[in-house]
């Protein structure tokens, strides 16, 4: 995704998406994951940003655990799984 928006064809966002990151304000934050997943889109990467609805949900993640909390952003990468040896 980050090649996308520093290619010629879309590099003139790339100031703008700069300027969202280094701020702390939530709707910068939310335009910068609408940013996001655009370039997933665009790049066709397969993956997917959601936000964690359930209480303190635990993941089985091969050698580790991880736990998710509520209203936490995740970016569920299929292309990682889809080589994991522990699934494949």
């Amino acid at each position: 995704m980050l090649d996308l928006f520093l290619s010629e064809k879309y590099n003139s966002h790339w100031p703008h998406i700069a300027k969202l990151a280094m701020s702390e304000e939530p709707e910068d934050f939310n335009l910068l994951i609408r940013y996001a997943m655009e370039g997933l889109r665009l790049s066709e990467c397969s993956g997917v940003i959601r936000n964690v609805t359930a209480d303190d949900t635990i993941i089985d993640d091969g050698d580790e655990k991880l736990t998710l909390h509520k209203n936490e952003t995740v970016f569920l990468n299929f292309v990682s799984f889809l080589i994991a040896p522990l699934y494949f």
